[in-house]
């Protein structure tokens, strides 16, 4: 459900895309360690009607789900493609993994949220990322503007005013942003993603 760059799959008739990688080569069954059963790669939810709810990242999705139909469990595909042994992120320097246990005074770095597993530092920093943040887009396009936005970790300049062009509200320097280096436009995730980023609407 999130946007298409070349190369990709396509069928014309259909109007079904696919991302070249890694979505056309996803495999059918999968262990997660977030559920104890094993789960299925399906075109729906198969207990909700057309969007349902990933029990990761919390976020609504009309796409492919990993499922378990006897636990009525969904994992969202960009959920599941995350790393859950060792990995690195551009936003910061020590490697992360996932953690198994909900501890309540862990937050996200980025976003403030103590809800959820979160991957936390590998070196043990107290640093930590959710689901809904390490699954934001790394590139995005918004309406009608010409050049792709980049995800930015860090301000984009020192003067200690930052402010989003879509919603001219100001912006958390601490928190991470939308930015088209071309025409030096930032925005908040959430006025580029909009309320329903792995949702697509008028799907037939």
């Amino acid at each position: 459900m999130r946007y298409i760059f070349t190369p990709y799959y396509a069928c014309a008739q259909c109007r079904f895309f696919l991302h070249h990688k890694p979505c056309a080569e996803l495999r059918r069954r999968m262990r997660h360690p977030l559920h104890e059963h094993s789960l299925m790669l399906l075109p729906r939810s198969t207990y909700a009607s057309g969007s349902f709810g990933c029990d990761a990242c919390d976020r609504s999705c009309n796409g492919f789900t990993y499922n378990c139909k006897e636990c009525k469990f969904d994992l969202d595909v960009q959920c599941s493609l995350l790393p859950y042994n060792k990995f690195t992120h551009d936003s910061h320097e020590h490697g992360l993994i996932l953690s198994r246990s909900q501890e309540v005074d862990r937050k996200c770095n980025n976003c403030d949220s103590d809800k959820g597993i979160k991957f936390c530092c590998a070196d043990n920093c107290g640093f930590a990322l959710d689901f809904k943040c390490l699954t934001l887009p790394h590139t995005v396009w918004y309406e009608q503007h010409e050049h792709p936005f980049t995800l930015c970790y860090a301000p984009e300049d020192d003067s200690n005013e930052y402010y989003c062009d879509i919603c001219e509200e100001e912006q958390d320097p601490r928190c991470w942003f939308y930015y088209c280096a071309d025409c030096i436009y930032p925005a908040h995730p959430e006025c580029i993603l909009e309320e329903f980023p792995n949702k697509k609407f008028g799907k037939t």
